[in-house]
Formats: structure tokens, C-alpha cells, sequence
């Protein structure tokens, strides 16, 4: 990899600039992080985030839409219909239960490529998480351990193998008696670097994990005492922000891909060695309503 010019001075500039404009809770209602009630207790707000990172693709108002249909089933087996006590489910209903229930008022559910099946099965996962290791976090702390910052996309491979073993098994592939997509499966909700793609939802959650500020959640910072959280993340990449670093002239790559999103990391490291994707959000803000508009 060619080494990367440090940023110079009027961008950085001009990024605090927006910094300044749009890191702020009110531009929440654009991204599909507003769709949460930040008021729930933080093993709630750890799943129910993960599971709109998962379904974060395409237009906001769709995201939205269906994560308030999941939530409204949901809420036809006890769980608050603001997604609370969601933890609480899992942690009191066996995985043979949890399937009966979640069959029964998920059917019908779809959004886009993600099927009523692929939600029974993560959150059923997800549930095997809490059993097994409590939290998500918990899981990334056993995938980090021993490892620093520099093997950040080992830690990322690692965690998302952990959460392979805690799935339930699956065949993806529609047989000849059913030619139906059989949705996503699980896995779509923790796309690994090693299959190369970009894992911007993946990415885009541990942001949120990871970060604390007006936007980000910042509900794993107290579990990495020898390192800062954010120096594991990589930038989560979607066309927004590949648009933004193409006309900006910070890559030249055309496709987005893992190696686009090591370069822009290595990017914002120069930029902000502590805090390498503080300017995520308001990029990609700044981006929908640019690229949008001349569209």
C-alpha cells in the first residue's frame, strides 16, 4: 500500500466544521441509530442496536419501518413495545421457545433480502450469547484478548467465528422443491474481513459500541482498560463515504472492498490517531445530502 499523505490543515479544518454542525442528537432522526430509545438499559440497547446495524441498508425511512414492525411482534410476547426487557426474554426463554414464539409472530416479516427466518435466528444467537458470555462485548473481549490495536482486523475475524459457533445451524441454499430465497441467515448481521467485503453494518455498530459522544453509545468504553476502544475500529464504509473520499482525492480506489476500508482507516489514523473514524457520521450526513441532491 502506497503511504498516505497526512491530511492537510484546511481539511482538517473543514471536517471540524461539520463536526461542529452535525454531530449533534437532533441529525439522529437521518440515521438508523434514532430509531432506538436511548433510555433503555444498556443490555437492551447493545442488542437492539445490533439488530438495526444489521438491517441498515438502503433508504432510512425503510430501516425504520421495518425495525418498528420487529418491534411490534415482538412486543405480541411480552417484550416493551419500545424493544425493552428484550434482554430479559432471552436470558428466561429456552432456545426451543424462543423458536416457537418468534416463528409465530415474525412470519410475514421481511426487509429486503433479511426474511422473518434470518430474525429468529439472530435473535436466537443472540440469546446464546447471553447464555454463554453474557454480552456482545463480552464477546469481543475474549476475541481482543492478548491483542492490541495492530491485529484489529484478527480481533474483528475472531469475534465473528465466536459468533458463528453460537448460531444456529443453517442451510442457505433453496432446494430444488423450493425455489424461494431462503434469506440472508445470521451471519448477514456480522459480516467477517475475511470474506473481503467492506462490513459497513458491522463496522457501523462497533462505532457506536465503541464511541461516546452526542451520537455514538459508547456502552463498551469501561471494558478495554489497556487500550482505547477506538483505536480497534476500521471506517464504515458505504457509498456516501467512498464518494466523499474520491472527490476529496484521499483514494483513488473504485471499488469498495476491506482494502478501501484499510485505506481510509490508515486515513483517519493521520487524522486522529486516537479517535480514527470521529468523523464517520458527519461525512456520511454530509454526503446523503450532497450526492442525493444531484441526484
Amino acid at each position: 500500500m502506497t503511504p498516505m499523505k497526512t491530511p492537510s490543515a484546511s481539511l482538517r479544518r473543514k471536517l471540524d466544521r461539520l463536526y461542529d454542525e452535525l454531530s449533534r442528537e437532533e441529525f439522529l432522526v437521518k440515521d438508523p441509530l434514532g430509531a432506538i430509545d436511548r433510555s433503555l438499559p444498556c443490555e437492551d440497547l447493545e442488542l437492539l442496536s445490533f439488530l438495526i446495524a444489521g438491517l441498515s441498508y438502503g433508504r432510512v425511512e425503510s430501516i425504520y419501518g421495518s425495525f418498528s414492525s420487529l418491534l411490534k411482534r415482538l412486543s405480541l410476547i411480552g417484550i416493551r413495545d419500545n424493544g425493552g426487557g428484550l434482554a430479559c426474554w432471552l436470558d428466561e426463554t429456552s432456545p426451543r421457545q424462543q423458536k416457537i414464539l418468534l416463528d409465530r409472530v415474525l412470519s410475514g416479516w421481511v426487509h429486503r433480502l433479511n426474511t422473518a427466518r434470518d430474525l429468529r435466528d439472530v435473535l436466537i444467537l443472540l440469546g446464546n450469547v447471553r447464555r454463554e458470555h453474557t454480552s456482545l462485548a463480552q464477546v469481543f473481549v475474549e476475541a481482543s484478548r492478548g491483542l492490541g490495536p495492530e491485529n484489529s482486523k484478527a480481533v474483528l475475524v475472531d469475534f465473528c467465528q465466536r459468533l458463528d459457533a453460537l448460531g444456529p445451524a443453517r442451510k442457505m441454499k433453496p432446494s430444488r422443491r423450493s425455489p424461494v430465497w431462503a434469506g440472508t441467515g445470521a451471519s448477514w448481521f456480522y459480516a467477517s474481513p475475511s470474506q473481503g467485503s467492506t462490513c459497513k453494518r458491522l463496522l457501523m455498530w462497533l462505532r457506536w459500541m465503541a464511541r461516546k459522544d452526542s451520537i455514538d453509545l459508547g456502552l463498551w468504553q469501561d471494558r478495554f482498560p489497556q487500550h482505547r476502544l477506538q483505536e480497534y475500529l476500521f471506517w464504515p464504509v458505504d457509498t456516501h463515504i467512498h464518494k466523499w473520499a474520491l472527490q476529496e482525492g484521499i483514494t483513488s480506489r473504485r471499488s469498495a472492498n476491506w482494502a478501501l476500508v484499510e485505506e481510509l482507516t490508515e486515513w483517519g489514523r493521520l487524522l486522529c490517531p486516537e479517535d480514527p473514524i470521529r468523523y464517520d457520521f458527519v461525512i456520511c450526513q454530509s454526503g446523503m445530502r450532497l450526492f442525493r441532491t444531484r441526484a
